[in-house]
């Protein structure tokens, strides 16, 4: 994945992959973290650059959103879990 955009449509892709049983619970999660950890990365250089007054260049962000209407996608992670495979 080279962007947030395409890390967004992997993460939704696992996330279907979970509930039609396709993918382990336990992948999703994995896969969930290293995502949470790659978003705080970009976090913690964006608030560096506004501490010095800069505006940081962060490639993983420079991207336009391919999403242009507000997800379908039902949440309830209970119904998901529970279709899981464990």
């Amino acid at each position: 994945m080279k962007n947030m955009v395409e890390m967004r449509a992997e993460l939704i892709d696992v996330w279907q992959g979970i509930r039609s049983g396709k993918v382990d619970i336990n992948e999703g999660i994995v896969l969930a973290h290293l995502a949470g950890r790659i978003i705080g990365t970009a976090k913690t250089e964006i608030d560096f650059a506004r501490g010095r007054k800069q505006r940081p260049n962060i490639a993983f962000l420079d991207c336009a959103p391919a999403i242009t209407e507000p997800a379908t996608i039902e949440h309830n992670p209970a119904k998901a879990i529970g279709k899981a495979k464990r």
